[in-house]
């Protein structure tokens, strides 16, 4: 009776412990949860027809792992990590452990359908020497904004990282930023040098436009672009092979001339302002308004070409001595020290000097905002421009010579 009791303890203690170990090497082997899902990236945006690559490893120890998208139909998974995007929209795409506790780690996909590059110019005009930067927006918004940037040819012109053309020497090239998400998705912008041998004193000029580009007839070469106003700007012939613009009667350009107060007063008192200009034979069966210094453009020019072709003002004491010819291009210089004096050229020669309203702060001096040219407020007709160019200070008799006449 003893021996049957102790056989059946010894059994009953067997298979206690049998369950015991037992539970505790499947837990070892199926519940064990001190691992970590190492996983990246958590977000990915991709185009249609592409693929990316989601890595995921386990730590310390090795679990397999069983991959799946939650939306098939706009991105599918492989095996191996592996995503194809399949059509624009999103999906979630898993990582998850085949053991019981189904730990999992999850990216979120978005599938784009094309992708569009818009630069901040699509044409510049640049001076040897000087610099301008372009910027680029990617469309849609919520996708890798980076590009790189390459000139077609550096001999013309440069182009950093940061889309900062620096023009070389006189010629065309072009800048193209390529999307870094779709390097087969670019934007270009088309540049052209010019040279400065007609230039004097350029350290002091704050202002350059020509009308090269057709279609952008407000940009500028140096500083900052035209603000056009009123009617129609129609792109022309301009003098020896060049471009010009043509406003329409009622058609105003404000110049945006970045000079701040000077010659002690509050407005600016020392400028020079060169305009190349040419009025038709119509034009001339009236007068036609040069420029206007009043504050937004109200009222009369206060600068104008007669019928007769002089040029000048009654307020200013007279008109020129020489004239202007019809469907002639002309350079026209002003020349203000106010205070002092103020005085016009025509083609490098000095054609009137005013005697009247050349007072600081007065009605030949320049509101801080910019200045007009062309129609003035009463709508009087303005010149064809083929240049303009503005300096922070009076050049002299010498340098206007040297300006001469159109080129």
């Amino acid at each position: 009776m003893i021996k049957n009791r102790i056989k059946f303890l010894a059994v009953a203690m067997t298979i206690i412990a049998a369950a015991v170990f037992g539970m505790q090497s499947c837990s070892n082997d199926d519940e064990k949860n001190d691992y970590l899902i190492i996983f990246e990236p958590k977000n990915i945006t991709m185009l249609v027809n592409s693929t990316a690559t989601i890595t995921a490893s386990t730590y310390p120890a090795t679990v397999d792992l069983t991959w799946e998208s939650d939306n098939p139909s706009v991105a599918t998974v492989n095996g191996q990590g592996v995503v194809t995007a399949v059509s624009a929209g999103t999906a979630n795409i898993s990582a998850t452990s085949t053991r019981k506790d189904r730990k999992s780690k999850v990216c979120a996909v978005t599938v784009i359908g094309e992708i569009e590059i818009k630069l901040s110019a699509n044409a510049i005009n640049l001076v040897e020497g000087n610099t301008q930067t372009l910027t680029a927006e990617i469309i849609p918004s919520n996708v890798s904004q980076e590009v790189t940037w390459s000139s077609g040819d550096l001999s013309v012109a440069t182009v950093d990282g940061s889309g900062t053309v620096t023009a070389i020497a006189a010629g065309t090239t072009t800048i193209t930023a390529t999307s870094a998400l779709n390097p087969g998705r670019t934007a270009e912008c088309s540049v052209t040098v010019e040279l400065l041998l007609s230039i004097v004193a350029m350290d002091k000029i704050t202002g350059l436009w020509r009308f090269e580009d057709a279609n952008n007839l407000t940009m500028s070469t140096i500083g900052s672009n035209l603000q056009a106003t009123g009617g129609a700007y129609e792109s022309i012939d301009g003098p020896d092979g060049t471009k010009a613009v043509k406003p329409s009667s009622g058609s105003t350009y404000k110049i945006i001339h970045n000079i701040p107060a000077n010659g002690g007063g509050a407005r600016v008192n020392e400028y020079t302002l060169m305009l190349d200009i040419r009025g038709t034979k119509a034009d001339f069966n009236g007068w036609i308004s040069v420029c206007n210094t009043r504050d937004g453009n109200n009222g009369e020019g206060v600068l104008w070409i007669d019928d007769v072709g002089r040029i000048g003002y009654a307020t200013l004491g007279g008109y020129s001595s020489i004239t202007v010819q019809p469907d002639t291009w002309h350079r026209v210089v002003i020349a203000a020290k106010l205070g002092e004096s103020l005085k016009i050229y025509i083609d490098g020669n000095l054609a009137f000097t005013a005697s009247n309203n050349i007072d600081k702060d007065g009605l030949m001096s320049l509101p801080l905002d910019g200045l007009h040219v062309g129609t003035d407020g009463t709508n009087y007709p303005g010149p064809s421009f083929a240049e303009i160019c503005i300096w922070n200070q009076a050049l002299t008799d010498d340098q206007i010579a040297e300006l001469g006449g159109v080129q």
